[in-house]
């Protein structure tokens, strides 16, 4: 017989989830750590939450149910499914529309194989030159000026890199301030908070200031870019892609417009943070160990890596993946059954939000050994793909599209950056703000430094 999972204790009419609310983090550590079960329940005025901390019950949800369901033929009994659970479209909506993140269904899997070629190897290849111009501008810049903020660094680069690799664009201050601010903005309004775990679901929920001007500027910016390739000899990128559909009737044209801005947003947090929290943590490295491991397999580098050079990289991709266990940037992913359903031993009412928790899994010690400390070698002896307590971009049809760009942006950035400076993150902690993405709560200062040869 199907289970109900367990509460933890709560406040008369608002449950647990205001606990949640106030400390997202710390609320699911301390979940984890004080309860064997494989999901938990939060309950609030909004109703009911599923906390899934199981690996297995994760990969069930985005990687079995999906395969199920696809490949079961005789209409019997089953799995039905999971779609993303939407909690604030009233955010999202308005900025992604129905991009690639927010869209479900055949509407998605037409739209996904429009723009995964442009994620394979070969167009990957060819996006190597831009990674590493704006790298060595940005070793410009530590030269001139070693005081650094290193999370706007890392957000300048990958923001300009994503714009003229996807969208054929070159961005000038002013469109990546105002990419960096629509994201700050979405941010802001989607992270927990007290006042929406104790409003019911029905209750009405204002935008915040300066929602609405963060949409139309970038409104403006996406308008401009598509405009930008209505030219007889446009290149040939996602932009002119989505366009040649739009013109051939298969989408609608606000979807091009959708698909930019999603692509704006999501296409350079992700790795943004990556870097951010890589040069956090290796700054960390009080031993000199890892740091030291880094310096030599780049420094046996001819030159600047190049695409050539990344299978030469094991240890600096060990880094970033180290980085993404302790700091996953998608610090947890939303699901919701499709109808009733069965998780493990668990009892699923249909609609009921999931939360499977990238944070809380990777840091478990029951799945990676001294979970806490930064130890890149752990990824030396193991692949990602071997565990399935390691998700950081998804699993299933639905992972992240961009994985790949990352990993390889990722590895050639700190790779190129590695070789010629040491970087001194002045705060030993970094306050984290739980939102769409798992943020530092204000500037990453650090302290840049030549190596000396």
């Amino acid at each position: 017989m199907a289970r109900t999972p367990r509460t933890p204790p709560g406040s008369p009419f608002v449950g647990n989830v205001l606990r949640f609310a106030r400390d997202p983090l710390r609320y699911l550590d301390a979940v984890r750590d004080a309860y064997d079960d494989p999901i938990v329940r939060l309950s609030g005025p909004g109703g009911d939450v599923y906390l899934v901390l199981s690996p297995e019950l994760v990969r069930q949800v985005l990687v079995d149910a999906d395969a199920e369901r696809r490949t079961r033929r005789d209409g019997g009994p089953g799995d039905p499914g999971y779609v993303k659970a939407d909690l604030r479209p009233e955010l999202t909506e308005p900025f992604l529309g129905e991009g690639l993140l927010n869209s479900e269904g055949g509407s998605w899997a037409d739209q996904r194989g429009r723009l995964d070629p442009a994620f394979y190897a070969p167009a990957l290849r060819g996006y190597v030159g831009s990674i590493r111009e704006h790298t060595a501008r940005i070793a410009e810049d530590w030269r001139g000026e070693p005081d650094r903020d290193v999370h706007a660094d890392m957000t300048d680069l990958t923001v300009r890199v994503i714009a003229e690799t996807l969208l054929g664009t070159e961005l000038d201050a002013g469109d990546v301030a105002t990419v960096e601010a629509a994201m700050d903005d979405l941010s802001e309004s989607f992270g927990p908070s007290l006042s929406r775990a104790v409003l019911p679901s029905w209750a009405p929920r204002r935008r915040p200031a300066g929602f609405d001007r963060a949409i139309e500027d970038l409104d403006a910016l996406a308008g401009r870019i598509i405009e930008g390739h209505r030219t007889p000899d446009p290149p040939a990128d996602v932009v002119t892609t989505l366009l040649a559909a739009a013109d051939a009737g298969e989408i609608a044209e606000r979807r091009v417009r959708d698909e930019v801005v999603t692509l704006l947003l999501a296409g350079h947090e992700t790795t943004a943070l990556v870097l951010t929290y890589a040069w956090f943590l290796l700054s960390g490295d009080e031993s000199g160990a890892t740091t030291d491991r880094l310096h030599e397999e780049v420094d046996a580098l001819d030159g600047p890596p190049d695409w050539e050079d990344l299978d030469s990289l094991p240890y600096t991709e060990a880094v970033v993946n180290e980085s993404m266990r302790l700091y996953p940037p998608v610090w947890a992913l939303f699901r919701e059954p499709r109808g009733d359903a069965r998780l493990g031993d668990y009892r699923v009412p249909a609609g009921t939000p999931l939360i499977l928790p990238q944070w809380a899994i990777h840091r478990d010690g029951r799945h990676f050994e001294d979970p806490l400390s930064f130890r890149p070698e752990r990824w030396l002896e193991r692949r990602p793909t071997e565990t399935a307590a390691y998700f950081p971009f998804g699993a299933g049809p639905r992972a992240c599209i961009g994985r790949g760009f990352a990993t390889v942006e990722a590895k050639l950035v700190l790779a190129t950056l590695a070789r010629e400076f040491d970087v001194g993150v002045h705060e030993g902690k970094l306050d984290l703000d739980v939102a769409i993405t798992m943020r530092p709560e204000g500037p990453v200062g650090a302290q840049v430094s030549t190596r000396s040869s």
